[in-house]
């Protein structure tokens, strides 16, 4: 007979509730029925549109391009290598795109804990890798 399962409780965290504004009436000369209704304002916290918003998003939108451009988008250069003639019996050819994002998720339990380890470098990291893999396109053989 096995042990009884033991479970724990654990308690959401309450948000607070939005805050109720009302409109002064000394102010409007006859307020109608829909302004002296209280009106609910959520307070949030100022958009960020200032140039660290802006870069992050442009970092963002690089480091995704990189990361899954290529891999997810081989169906595209799939039909021109089955066109050469060095790859036109090969089957292997459409696996390419397979392997490329497998190798992505393959080096992840790898790269995080150098990264973690050296995060110092961290920011170098991040342009080297960029570069490298742009220039990546303009290799020649």
């Amino acid at each position: 007979m096995s042990p009884p399962a033991t479970t724990s409780v654990c308690e959401l965290q309450h948000l607070p509730l939005p805050v109720t504004v009302s409109r002064a009436a000394g102010n409007d000369p006859a307020p109608s029925d829909e302004e002296s209704q209280p009106i609910e304002a959520q307070l949030l916290p100022p958009q960020d549109g200032g140039t660290a918003a802006w870069r992050l998003l442009l970092s963002a939108f690089i480091f995704e391009a990189l990361l899954w451009g290529f891999p997810l988008s081989f169906g595209v250069f799939q039909n021109y290598y089955t066109q050469l003639p060095q790859f036109k019996d090969d089957s292997y050819v459409s696996v390419i795109g397979t392997v490329a994002s497998g190798l992505t998720y393959m080096a992840a339990p790898i790269i995080i804990p150098l990264v973690k380890r050296f995060a110092r470098w961290r920011r170098r990291m991040v342009w080297i890798g960029c570069t490298s893999r742009l220039a990546q396109g303009w290799k020649q053989e």
